[in-house]
C-alpha cells in the first residue's frame, strides 16, 4: 500500500508548429487497495490540462 505524496513530471508538450500546447488531453488511471489486502478494480479518467504558457 502506498501512502505518499505522488508528483508526475513531464517534459514540454509542443504542438506540430513548435508553438507550446495549451490544451492537452491525457489518461489518468489508478488503483486503490487497503492494508488488509482489498483493492479495488482500476479507474481510468480521460481529461485535458490547461496549460499557461510563460515567456
Amino acid at each position: 500500500v502506498f501512502t505518499q505524496k505522488t508528483v508526475v513530471a513531464t517534459t514540454i508538450l509542443t504542438t506540430k508548429n513548435g508553438k507550446a500546447a495549451k490544451n492537452v488531453p491525457v489518461m489518468i488511471g489508478w488503483q486503490g487497495c487497503a492494508k488488509a489486502g482489498l483493492c479495488y478494480p482500476p479507474e481510468k479518467i480521460k481529461t485535458t490540462l490547461n496549460i499557461a504558457v510563460k515567456r
